[in-house]
């Protein structure tokens, strides 16, 4: 991760819209839950069954509806939508790390695969024949692109292997075409996809799990 960085609830709210009641000299450095905030966290309130634990938080903020808007003393931003208001600024307070161009050296690209000069290909990554990566695009150690040839499989049982095939071909077949800016983090069984956009013109987290 990119290094974080501390806000202040007044700047959160310039940023992203709202009505700030409360101080706007707040410091935020992290988002959390109502349960687990402490003072420099922000959290948020989307359902009236969450009012208890905000009435309990150490959160040194909140989002909230219009309808929670006197809920709480605390420093608040009351919004139209809290959840996507939250997501917006976990976004902000966690920015994806920077991205080193090139093809590590332990990396396997199979001919036919176009990766653009500023993308990012981790150690022992495979790229299959015809994948496209996108500028920006980071690709996390250890994850596979496209149908990798079975011989070129490591030595794992036939059910494992199968299952990583599937695993495989179903979420990034070997004509997977990424977009910019986005990064992916994988093993045999579990496979992660985040495009990172501009959170203003996204109303929800940047981290999508697929499996």
């Amino acid at each position: 991760m990119a290094k974080r960085q501390l806000y202040n609830l007044g700047e959160i709210a310039r940023r992203f819209g709202g009505d700030l009641i409360g101080d706007a000299a707040t410091r935020i450095s992290q988002v959390a839950s109502l349960e687990s905030a402490t003072a420099f966290d922000i959290s948020f309130v989307s359902h009236p069954r969450f009012l208890s634990e905000l009435a309990k938080t150490k959160a040194g903020a909140v989002i909230v509806g219009a309808h929670d808007r006197d809920a709480t003393a605390l420093p608040r931003i009351i919004c139209a939508n809290p959840y996507a208001y939250f997501a917006r600024v976990s976004a902000l307070l966690n920015p994806p790390a920077a991205v080193e161009a090139g093809v590590h050296k332990t990396a396997v690209v199979e001919r036919g695969a176009k990766i653009a000069d500023s993308a990012s290909i981790g150690a022992g990554a495979y790229i299959g024949k015809k994948a496209n990566i996108g500028p920006g695009a980071s690709i996390g150690a250890g994850t596979f692109i496209g149908i990798m040839p079975a011989s070129s499989l490591p030595s794992i049982s036939r059910t494992s292997r199968k299952a990583a095939s599937i695993v495989r071909t179903a979420l990034l077949s070997s004509w997977s075409q990424l977009p910019q800016n986005c990064s992916i983090e994988g093993t045999w069984r579990v496979l992660r996809i985040s495009r990172w956009i501009p959170v203003q013109d996204r109303p929800r987290a940047a981290t999508d799990p697929f499996l």
